[in-house]
């Protein structure tokens, strides 16, 4: 038996089914804008409320989300992904890829998200996924520990001159920051093509000092300047403290330029090592000094790989 019709045995009288598919056809013949493209009529809510209890259960019973759930994208419905939202312990791999389910898809996602524990691949990337849609999937991965992997490339995620204002920016960068410190469970995480700055990627280094599991960073194709690149190389390759074996930032930089290269990394590594020789301290905020802003830009390329990860 398939999801979908596990979902539809519910009761109801004909004498209610009349009435409701008559008001219902008297509904959809006036379209209600709340209802954004998913237009329903009274019957139909009446049967869709009956169709996924299910889905309401793992939403938390809060009906705001409920019916944002029954009003979002199509894709949010069917197949894997109604599985998902159903609280399928089965399913362990979800993709929503090139989706557009947008930070409202990823809000939904986030708060199933956050009590799954069967789900330990997800797939996000090509989503327009803001910066609240990315807040509410860091905080889903604090309580999470099941996901081993998370790909949320090719969105919009950090300061996309979208005017969003300074606060949210900082609160995604934060946020990001916070979920990489406390999550128990993630190997990998792809956040190549957003739009993350030098002030998110200073955060991700200084969580990666306490995270034991993450194995796998990927950041290519951001706006990471020369702060963030350096306080990255610090954590990975100089302290050595943060669990990453393979880490990806080629392509970034706040100027017009190409981007870091391994020439880059491993000048600081060398400043460090003098540095730290003489018996100067180095932190995460004067590290950034050892990095020489004339001879940032000799081309693109990748860290530790060849390739770039995205």
């Amino acid at each position: 038996m398939n999801i979908t019709s596990k979902f539809s045995k519910c009761r109801i009288s004909f004498v209610n089914t009349v009435l409701m598919v008559s008001i219902g056809v008297a509904a959809f013949m006036v379209p209600n804008a709340a209802f954004g493209a998913r237009t329903r009529s009274g019957a139909q809510t009446a049967i869709d409320d009956c169709e996924y209890p299910e889905v309401r259960q793992t939403l938390g019973g809060d009906n705001r989300l409920y019916n944002d759930w029954l009003n979002g994208p199509s894709i949010l419905h069917s197949g894997d992904a109604l599985r998902f939202f159903s609280g399928d312990k089965t399913l362990d791999r979800l993709e929503l890829r090139k989706e557009k389910i947008g930070d409202l898809g990823a809000i939904l996602v986030a708060k199933v998200l956050e009590k799954n524990h069967t789900l330990i691949d997800l797939d996000l990337a090509y989503n327009g996924i803001g910066n609240l849609g990315a807040i509410a999937i860091a905080r889903a991965l604090k309580e999470n520990t099941r996901l081993n992997k998370l790909d949320i490339s090719h969105n919009s995620i950090g300061n996309n001159n979208n005017h969003e204002g300074g606060n949210i920016e900082n609160s995604a960068g934060k946020a990001i920051g916070s979920a990489i410190k406390k999550n128990l469970g993630l190997s990998r995480l792809v956040l190549s093509n957003n739009c993350l700055g030098t002030s998110e990627a200073v955060k991700i280094a200084n969580a990666l000092e306490t995270n034991h599991t993450l194995s796998h960073l990927s950041l290519p194709y951001n706006k990471i300047g020369r702060d963030g690149i350096a306080a990255l190389i610090y954590v990975v390759d100089a302290k050595q403290t943060a669990s990453i074996k393979k880490l990806y930032f080629s392509h970034n930089s706040e100027g017009n330029g190409s981007g870091y290269t391994k020439d880059d990394r491993k000048r600081v590594i060398e400043s460090i090592s003098q540095q730290q020789g003489n018996g100067k301290h180095l932190t995460l905020k004067n590290v950034a000094l050892l990095l020489d802003p004339d001879k940032l830009y000799t081309g693109p390329s990748s860290v530790h790989d060849s390739g770039d990860s995205h």
